[in-house]
C-alpha cells in the first residue's frame, strides 16, 4: 500500500496521524484488570454505561499507565508526518482528565476528537491521516479499507481482525514497530 501525495495533508501541507488513546497509547484494560473490573477477552467490557464518567472511571483514565514505547511511537510519527489528532470514545466529560493524563506522561498537545465508536470511521476519512493507531475492533474492520496505514496494537479481543491495511503489532517497542511500518510503504 504506497499513500497518494494528498494523503494526510492537513491545512498548510502538514500530514496527520490519528491515534486512539484508549488501550493504543494508555493501558486501560490493565488498570482495569488490576482493579477486578473486567477481562481483556471481552470486548467491549461490560462496564456499566455511565462507568467512565463516575469518579472511578475519570480516576483510571488518569491513573493508567502509559502501553510501553507509545510515547515514543507518538513521538517518531509527528517527526515524520508533522501533526498527531487524538481520536477517541472517551466521554466528553473526561476531556479535562485526558488533556492532564496526555500532558502528564509527555504526549504532544493537539486536537482531541470525542466520537462514539460508531463514529470514529467517519471521524477519521474526515480527517484523511497517513497514518491510524487503533485497537477495536468493531471500528478496525470499519476503517481497514481506508487508503491509509492503519496499526492495531494487538490485544486477545482484536487479534482476529487483519487484512486491507491492517498492520498488526506486539508493542510499540522503538526496536519492534518501526519493522512494521516498513512492511508497509510507510517510511
Amino acid at each position: 500500500m504506497i499513500a497518494t501525495q494528498e494523503q494526510g495533508l492537513a491545512k498548510g501541507g502538514i500530514q496527520v496521524v490519528a491515534l486512539d488513546i484508549c488501550n493504543t497509547l494508555a493501558n486501560i484494560a490493565k488498570k482495569l484488570i488490576n482493579e477486578g473490573l473486567v477481562k481483556t477477552d471481552v470486548y467491549p467490557s461490560p462496564l456499566p454505561e455511565d462507568f467512565f464518567i463516575s469518579e472511578d472511571g475519570l480516576q483510571i483514565f488518569l491513573n493508567a499507565e502509559p502501553i510501553r514505547g507509545a510515547l515514543q511511537m507518538v513521538r517518531h510519527l509527528e517527526a515524520l508526518y508533522g501533526s498527531v489528532i487524538y481520536v477517541t470514545t472517551r466521554p466528553k466529560e473526561a476531556e479535562f482528565v485526558t488533556c492532564r493524563w496526555l500532558a502528564k506522561h509527555g504526549f504532544p498537545i493537539s486536537d482531541i476528537h470525542f466520537c462514539s465508536w460508531q463514529d470514529k470511521p467517519a471521524v477519521y476519512e474526515s480527517l484523511n491521516p497517513r497514518v491510524i493507531a487503533e485497537d477495536d475492533p468493531r471500528v478496525l474492520e470499519m476503517v481497514k479499507s481506508m487508503d491509509t496505514a492503519i496499526l492495531a496494537l494487538q490485544w486477545p479481543y482484536n487479534s482476529h481482525v487483519s487484512g486491507g491495511s491492517i498492520v498488526q503489532v506486539d508493542d510499540w517497542e522503538v526496536d519492534k514497530w518501526p519493522q512494521a511500518l516498513i512492511m508497509s510503504n510507510l517510511t
